[in-house]
Order: structure tokens, then C-alpha cells, then sequence
């Protein structure tokens, strides 16, 4: 899958999370962006950041619980393409994140 698919792809997880945060509703306590030029932000991979959520299934799983439906669904969606192609993450805390979330 070339570049341009996979940022469309986060373009579109990350729109709804802009939307809320616009319209003054909560974020759910989700960074939308980590403007650190680290090879671990994984913003660019998921639409935001969970790069500080420890490595274990009941964590991952914990954040997930704190977003809304449709966003638990474009994640799921997410990470579900990240675990078929890892290659294609561009932080390797994305990779941690997708796997813990169905283990």
C-alpha cells in the first residue's frame, strides 16, 4: 500500500477526533498530535497518540473503552491492518498498541 493510503487512512481515523475537539465535546483524553519528530509517534498511524499506553492487552483495551463507538470501530479497522502488514506502521509503539489490543 503506498504512503498517500496510509496517511488517507489517517486522515480519516483523526477527522472525527478534530470534529469533537471543534465543536467543544470531550477527547476522551486522546493527544491528537506529538509534534516530537520521534520514530515512536504514532499519530501519523492511528489519528492519535498512544504511544504512553503500557504494553499489556487489559491497557490497550482500557483506552479503547474510553472512546465513542464509531471511533473503537475505525481503530479496531486500524489495527487490524497494522497486525496484517506491520511493515506498513510507521512507529513500532503502533505495532505494540495493535497487537496488545487483540491479544
Amino acid at each position: 500500500m503506498s504512503r498517500l493510503s496510509i496517511f488517507t487512512l489517517a486522515l480519516l481515523l483523526a477527522t472525527p477526533v478534530l470534529a469533537a475537539n471543534s465543536l467543544g465535546q470531550p477527547n476522551y483524553g486522546v493527544i491528537l498530535q506529538k509534534n516530537t519528530g520521534s520514530l515512536f509517534d504514532t499519530t501519523f498511524d492511528l489519528g492519535f497518540d498512544v504511544s504512553g499506553i503500557e504494553h499489556t492487552p487489559a491497557a490497550a483495551k482500557g483506552f479503547v473503552l474510553q472512546l465513542d463507538s464509531d471511533r473503537q470501530y475505525r481503530l479496531a479497522g486500524a489495527c487490524g491492518y497494522f497486525n496484517r502488514y506491520p511493515e506498513q506502521a510507521k512507529s513500532p509503539e503502533t505495532r505494540g498498541f495493535c497487537q496488545n489490543l487483540y491479544r
